[in-house]
């Protein structure tokens, strides 16, 4: 869409405004004073930076929280705040795909569905009817997929959840405006581009999205509209033929990392290897690893890379676990910390600190009893904490305050304050901002000029060049 014709729909009645939203948790204002209005086929992009208020909004939209103040109309009509919930939302039509997903993994692919749309499966045969509905929506959106509905979801790969996540969302109805929250920030290039079609697709037939992400390169694909957060306010709003990648880095960047897109950081010149850190593989095999070999050093970053589910993560797993081990086929010299990708089944503890969460790897590798000195632990935290700039009351906050992104700094920094020889990265830029990305980048190749060896999983085609080494 063009800026003029843009310009032309602000004439018409949004299907959603919301005027002078504001919601506060003390001391912290999530949403200050924004106002947006979003129109039937827009895809608008809500674009910031971890921590700038948007997740809450689309919480506030979605009436999974209540704003402090604010009026919320649906095509010209207001709805009352004070009654509004998840449930209103859903019957006005509103759907949220949350970042943090929001499935029963207890539950098979297609009970997940029947959970969620149990009117279309009434009677009986209540079983087929969902099992129907659930490949339909996955074939729609994803095609070739590979799902089976019949398996439990706890066996499927974050990228498979994430595609029922989605899929499962465009069977309401009902759905007029759905709010994708990071949808794309575990699938593979060939998914994502499928999801990308799907949306402009059936914007073109009336659906209408908001669309979260700090993918910039997608966002300039799909959106018509992008709308910038930063610090809870409204920063900029535009067509998308008024900005470039460049543009929205710099309004969200608030000085984190060099600013530049990813295309454009420096060349980098790995240093002399190290062979006193190093993992060997010579035919190790696994239920699921068959015959690798390989060999990485100190000094260099290697990127673990193929189709989604072809082992790539059981590698990073078993690297994990064997640490300190004499395995046949597999040799590791040097400590070794793991981020996790699934952070809410692997990384974070809930009920801790954002300071308790970034040395628990540290302390864990000192051994029992040994002591660590307060002095050392606050200016350690201190450091990391302002490094990657992660936006919060303060290190003592619970962890889980943080947005998703802020969380998955944590979980970095935890790495880093741990010191360890060898730094296992399970795709650790999943749901972080591009300003915090490029930062994330130089800190990945400090570590490896350092003599550190770093081995990434990435789902994001784009960082492996970043990497000196494939497999």
């Amino acid at each position: 869409m063009t800026t003029g014709a843009w310009g032309k729909q602000k004439d018409r009645i949004p299907l959603i405004r919301a005027d002078h939203f504001r919601k506060v948790y003390f001391p912290t204002v999530a949403v200050d004073d924004i106002s947006i209005s979003i129109y039937k086929g827009d895809i608008l992009a809500l674009v910031g930076a971890n921590g700038a208020g948007k997740s809450t909004l689309t919480k506030a939209l979605s009436g999974v929280i209540n704003c402090d103040e604010g009026e919320l109309y649906v095509e010209g009509k207001e709805v009352d705040l004070s009654s509004y919930s998840p449930l209103t939302a859903r019957k006005l039509g509103i759907r949220v795909v949350h970042q943090e997903l929001s499935l029963c993994k207890n539950l098979t692919v297609y009970e997940n569905f029947y959970v969620e749309q149990p009117q279309s499966a009434r009677g009986s045969n209540w079983r087929k009817k969902a099992r129907q509905m659930a490949k339909e929506a996955l074939d729609k959106v994803f095609p070739e997929h590979g799902i089976d509905v019949n398996a439990g979801l706890d066996k499927l790969s974050i990228a498979q959840q994430q595609m029922v996540e989605i899929s499962r969302a465009t069977c309401d109805p009902d759905m007029r405006l759905m709010i994708l929250d990071e949808p794309t920030s575990s699938l593979p290039a060939e998914q994502t581009g499928q999801l990308q079609d799907y949306l402009m697709r059936t914007a073109k037939e009336g659906m209408t999205y908001i669309y979260i992400s700090h993918r910039l390169n997608e966002i300039m694909t799909i959106a018509n509209r992008v709308y910038i957060m930063q610090n809870g306010n409204k920063k900029w709003e535009g067509g998308i033929d008024e900005t470039s990648e460049e543009h929205m880095v710099a309004l969200m960047g608030e000085g984190i990392g060099s600013g530049e897109s990813v295309t454009e950081c420096g060349e980098y010149t790995p240093p002399e290897p190290n062979a006193d850190v190093f993992v060997k593989c010579d035919g190790y095999t696994t239920q699921v690893l068959h015959d690798i070999k390989f060999e990485a050093c100190g000094g260099q970053i290697l990127g673990l890379t193929g189709l989604e589910g072809n082992g790539q993560l059981d590698l990073l797993q078993e690297i994990f676990k064997k640490a300190g081990k004499q395995i046949p086929g597999m040799q590791i010299k040097g400590t070794v910390a793991y981020v996790a990708g699934d952070r809410k089944k692997e990384g974070i503890f809930p009920l801790w600190s954002i300071a308790d969460n970034q040395v628990i790897t540290k302390a864990a590798h000192g051994g029992l009893f040994r002591h660590l000195s307060k002095e050392w632990l606050e200016e350690s935290v201190g450091y990391w904490y302002d490094k990657l700039h992660i936006k919060s009351d303060g290190p003592e906050a619970l962890i889980t305050s943080l947005s998703g992104g802020n969380q998955q700094k944590v979980l970095i920094a935890r790495a880093l304050v741990a010191d360890a020889d060898i730094i296992l990265l399970d795709d650790p830029t999943r749901g972080v901002d591009q300003p915090t990305k490029n930062a994330l980048y130089e800190l990945f190749r400090e570590a490896a000029s350092g003599g550190k060896l770093v081995i990434w999983r990435t789902s994001d085609d784009a960082e492996l060049e970043f990497c000196t080494k494939l497999l």
